[in-house]
């Protein structure tokens, strides 16, 4: 059980083959284009190649199913199967909001398939502390740890890239940099958030609708003028991702300082990226 906390709970983001990235993305604008009127039964999207984090290779075939009830769910299609080149990943295409959650939730399950518990490592013993109706043997299982930790991560590091892009001036590349810092103390020590980095942790797991005009202005703002958002009032509904790793932190201590030291070697990375840009 060691060696499979040890292999299942690095301390470092877990990062995707470049392949598998493309894929998601592709995958991502295909259904959330048809979203509405393309899919009216189990509809297959692909396949995509993967490789389990033991290095055995796996497959997942992606698909999209309007009867589903969750938004997205990784199975086998074989009951009983831990075979990994026989994973199924359905989305549900009524429940899409935006083509950034639906990104971060196809990126969660593969995730999920990459982990060994799911598959090469499979055994009862594992599992039979986790339950999903449970918080407390959901949020502190090793196998959601894993997906929502690496999530996290990938969608701190697009919205950033994203805001990187657009960014007009040095005055405004420097604040991004500067609520990096902020973020990891928020985590970290508890230091407050400044009214921008909220601002960048409520948008970035795309949870508001992308037809929100408001969302959609506010965003624009951001992107191009981030340092304004010092001057505007804050949000008073916790964001999704702070909910999300209070939950992890609440359910199990022992699995927090690993996401510390994810997230500040995630940060670092970014603010590289940053300050090669002043």
């Amino acid at each position: 059980m060691n060696k499979l906390l040890n292999l299942v709970l690095e301390q470092k983001r877990v990062k995707l083959d470049f392949n598998v990235i493309k894929t998601i993305e592709n995958v991502t604008d295909l259904i959330f284009k048809k979203r509405l009127k393309g899919f009216r039964k189990l509809t297959p999207i692909t396949s995509v190649p993967i490789t389990i984090a033991d290095g055995t290779p796996g497959t997942v075939e992606i698909v999209v199913d309007p009867n589903l009830k969750y938004y997205g769910l990784i199975d086998h299609k074989v009951e009983g199967s831990s075979d990994p080149n026989d994973f199924i990943l359905s989305i549900n295409p009524k429940k899409i909001t935006s083509k950034k959650n639906l990104y971060l939730t196809l990126y969660h399950e593969i995730m999920h398939a990459t982990d060994p518990g799911f598959s090469t490592k499979d055994t009862e013993n594992y599992w039979k502390d986790y339950d999903p109706e449970l918080d407390e043997k959901y949020w502190a299982h090793p196998i959601e740890f894993r997906a929502y930790a690496n999530e996290f991560a990938e969608a701190l590091r697009r919205e950033f890239e994203l805001r990187k892009k657009r960014l007009k001036n040095e005055k405004s590349i420097l604040s991004l940099y500067t609520s990096l810092d902020n973020i990891l103390n928020y985590f970290a020590t508890g230091e407050s958030l400044t009214k921008l980095s909220y601002q960048i942790l409520d948008t970035m797991s795309g949870q508001i609708p992308e037809n929100n005009r408001v969302s959609k202005v506010l965003d624009n703002i951001s992107l191009e003028f981030p340092q304004i958002f010092q001057y505007m009032p804050g949000g008073e509904k916790k964001p999704y991702y702070i909910i999300t790793i209070e939950m992890m932190k609440r359910y199990d201590q022992t699995m927090w300082n690993r996401f510390l030291k994810l997230l500040y070697d995630t940060i670092q990375e970014l603010k590289k990226e940053i300050k090669e840009t002043i």
